[in-house]
């Protein structure tokens, strides 16, 4: 389809405050503010320059813009907005991040530098379940966002890269030897390793590893990072060195597996005070030249006659000193690109740029003719093709959840979890949670889930699952207890099938010896780790609390948190004066009180569930009580209910001043929308806003995280087997987290997944997305996975 030169123009309609801020040999950047519906936003565009556009660079530009298309689905991949060839080459990107990797290098330490290599290594794990590599890898393609700590995008995927190696061998820094052996068969996966693992040298020391020279590369005498930076931790050497060795054998095999040994480099630096990191702008770098500048000649590919060659960053090549970039009008730059355009666009997300072409139209000469040819480009070279192991048949996955009864608000909350990662991962997901069968396409995989009501009852639940298990590869569900642990004990281990349970927050489901075995694993909190996180902070955190009373439900939940406060907090110097049972008894909660306020209590930890919580919640409010009331933040369901006891308390118009100094909370949470700002849960919420109206709520996490999990498995055994998955379940440090990049992490001694957990203060609701009177406040406290989970000493459960 020929679209002639109406989609370059609209382009530039959207466009304004239009500016040259780069000019090279091969390229010329603009950068303006892009208007898509109702949202403004900064963009940058980027065109070939006409004087090197031939037919092969025009082919090549265009397969490389279709896989960064592809792979742009992921936040730490700079989205691609529009691209064309006609009149020659050009790109529209989001310019929304701050700087690049290069340029900022010296004003980060070393452990938030080298944080961002894991984004970059999620980036290309991503990009590779398409089979797209990036293989020009460098700290100026690397964008950073505002965030604090700033994330990374990576950008320019082949961009440069098409027209560069069109001028002459193309030599960075980070040039891989065997991109410079024509007869080379490694695989671009291994590639991209080798540039992951220079990163990691600029990261860790804030030189490039070589200079951009074929004999140095070639030739591999590289100065270990430890002699750069001697406060590095050990491993450092051994990690680096094996990525950028010459034999692509003896690297890690994909960008996954560098990032789990990196991992240990960055363990490291985060628990050593002595990681300074200090490489500033007076340094002197590999190649003698000052560090101030903030783009070095260093970064620079060599042209075909061996000196540098300006090469655009991936936000946009240097400026010539000097020249007025202001005021570049619309047909100042129709005129500097052209007449006749014949475009093709790639909204990275569709949905939010829907007025963007999808059509693939691309020129052959890439000058002044169009016209239509096929959809797919010539294929390229032959070293940029990517290598990854492809499973053979569909992954069935079998959900067994409340969808009837009065568990199915939660059920229907467990679902929705599930389905917003496969929907984070640009899937359709259904907006009505409804038994049957759904597919979810994840990079060339086919997940077909069968969700069945497993009602109310233990038997019911077992009986579904019973009929799931021979079909399917993997269960998943279990809400009540009892219920996961019938599925546990009674189909997953005689059967030998993987069962990822939750969100059932039973701590003896992992933690005793009668449940826990080699197929059942949880990605879901554990009422036992938001207990620890409120004992934690009760003890560390407030200087008002030295005697605490505890009344718990007198069964399995209560007695976990009893027991997991008591533990914590006399661990901590706090006295426990007193524990017992809450029953439904309408008194008993008040006499309760009253003996802690006979007792001088700082503090009374609540352990009961939603059923009476609420009527504890008004019998507090409505006495003038000295001690602090501590529970837990349960769903928006139980929000809206305590909200409404808050309200009949304080009035309509209550403020969080209100609530704080009637001494009500604060409360720890296993997960809410707004405890984490990272851009997976900025947008999973989107995600799941779209698709069910409301915010991530306390199941949201845990079952994202399953949903993850299961899909890692099998993208990094390449098998849909079920002891495969297993196998690469057990240990795992699951990328895709809600709570952060790799923030869960199964434990090998009992397949419980540990992750962090925060508590807040109780504050007004009314936010879009959260339609209940109170909310979780700002995180008051963040506490790390390693301290959230009890230690194998401490439980019932050993499968090491």
């Amino acid at each position: 389809m020929d679209h002639g030169g109406d989609a370059f123009e609209r382009e530039i309609d959207r466009l304004s405050e239009l500016r040259l801020t780069g000019r090279t040999e091969t390229f010329l950047t603009y950068a303006g503010t892009y208007a898509s519906g109702d949202r403004q936003r900064a963009v940058e565009l980027r065109a070939v320059r006409a004087s090197t556009v031939d037919g092969d660079t025009t082919d090549q530009f265009v397969y490389n813009a279709q896989n960064w298309r592809k792979a742009a689905t992921h936040p730490n991949i700079v989205e691609l907005l529009d691209w064309g060839t006609d009149p020659r080459p050009w790109v529209l990107l989001d310019n929304s991040h701050v700087d690049d990797f290069e340029t900022v290098r010296h004003g980060l330490d070393t452990a938030t530098a080298c944080a961002l290599i894991d984004d970059v290594a999620e980036a290309l794990r991503n990009a590779a379940l398409y089979n797209v590599a990036h293989l020009d890898l460098r700290p100026s393609v690397i964008q950073l966002t505002d965030d604090d700590p700033p994330e990374a995008q990576v950008g320019d995927w082949g961009v440069a890269r098409a027209v560069a190696t069109r001028q002459g061998e193309y030599v960075t820094p980070y040039t891989a030897p065997e991109q410079l052996d024509d007869d080379s068969t490694a695989s671009a996966a291994v590639t991209d390793v080798y540039g992951l693992g220079g990163l990691a040298y600029f990261a860790l020391t804030g030189h490039r590893p070589y200079p951009a020279d074929r004999e140095a590369i070639l030739t591999g005498n590289l100065t270990v990072p430890s002699v750069r930076n001697p406060d590095l931790p050990d491993e450092a050497d051994t990690v680096v060195a094996q990525a950028l060795s010459h034999d692509p054998s003896d690297r890690p095999q994909s960008a996954l597996r560098f990032a789990e040994q990196f991992r240990r480099v960055t363990d490291a630096l985060d628990s050593s005070s002595a990681a300074t990191g200090g490489v500033t702008g007076s340094q002197t770098d590999a190649g003698g030249s000052e560090r101030g500048d903030a783009t070095t000649q260093a970064e620079t590919p060599q042209n075909a006659t061996g000196g540098p060659d300006e090469q655009a960053s991936a936000t946009g090549e240097r400026h010539q000193q000097g020249e007025d970039t202001s005021g570049w009008s619309r047909r100042a730059l129709l005129l500097a690109f052209g007449t006749g355009v014949a475009s093709t666009a790639a909204g990275a997300y569709a949905l939010t740029e829907p007025d963007l072409q999808t059509t693939i139209d691309a020129t052959t000469d890439g000058a002044s003719s169009s016209g239509d040819r096929d959809d797919e480009p010539s294929e390229p070279d032959a070293d940029t093709e990517v290598t990854t192991a492809e499973v053979s048949g569909p992954v069935r996955i079998g959900m067994v959840q409340p969808l009837s009864g009065p568990q199915r608000i939660y059920g229907n909350m467990a679902v929705r979890g599930f389905y917003t990662y496969f929907g984070y991962r640009g899937a359709d997901i259904p907006s009505e949670i409804s038994q049957g069968r759904q597919e979810f396409e994840v990079g060339n995989t086919t997940y077909v889930l069968d969700l069945r009501d497993g009602g109310s009852e233990q038997a019911e639940t077992q009986a579904v699952a019973e009929e799931l298990a021979d079909e399917v590869t993997v269960l998943v569900g279990g809400m009540r207890p009892a219920s996961a642990r019938a599925i546990a004990n009674n189909v997953a281990e005689p059967r030998n099938i993987p069962y990822m349970a939750g969100p059932t927050d039973a701590v003896d489901l992992t933690a005793s010896s009668d449940n826990c075995s080699q197929t059942v694993f949880r990605a879901s909190e554990t009422v036992a780790m938001e207990s620890v996180a409120g004992g934690q902070y009760l003890a560390n955190e407030r200087d008002d609390i030295d005697s605490v009373h505890i009344y718990h439900a007198d069964y399995a939940y209560g007695e976990a948190i009893r027991e997991t406060y008591q533990r914590v907090l006399t661990d901590n110097g706090v006295t426990v004066a007193d524990t017992g049972t809450l029953s439904l008894d309408d008194n008993d909660w008040i006499q309760r009180f009253e003996e802690a306020e006979r007792d001088n209590a700082d503090a009374v930890v609540s352990g009961r569930g939603p059923t009476i919580l609420p009527e504890i919640i008004v019998a507090y409010l409505t006495r003038d009580y000295d001690f602090r009331l501590i529970s837990s933040w349960g769903p928006r369901r139980l929000a809206q209910i305590l909200g409404t006891a808050v309200r009949e308390a304080f009035g309509e118009d209550f403020t969080a001043a209100d609530i704080r100094e009637s001494g009500l909370g604060p409360f720890p949470s296993r997960y809410h929308w707004n405890q984490y700002d990272n851009r997976i849960a900025r947008q999973a919420n989107q995600v799941h806003r779209e698709a069910y109206g409301t915010n991530t709520d306390i199941f949201t996490s845990g079952m994202f995280t399953a949903a993850a999990a299961l899909v890692q498995a099998v993208e990094q055994s390449g098998s849909a087997d079920r002891s495969d998955i297993v196998t690469e379940l057990t240990g795992m440090r699951v990328q895709d987290t809600l709570k952060g990049n790799g923030a869960y992490e199964f434990q090998e001694y009992n397949n419980q997944a540990r992750s962090p957990m925060t508590v807040a203060s109780l504050v007004p609701g009314g936010v879009d997305g959260w339609d209940a009177p109170i909310q979780p406040g700002e995180p008051l406290a963040t506490y790390s996975r390693d301290g959230t989970t009890p230690p194998a000493s401490r439980i019932d459960c050993n499968l090491g």
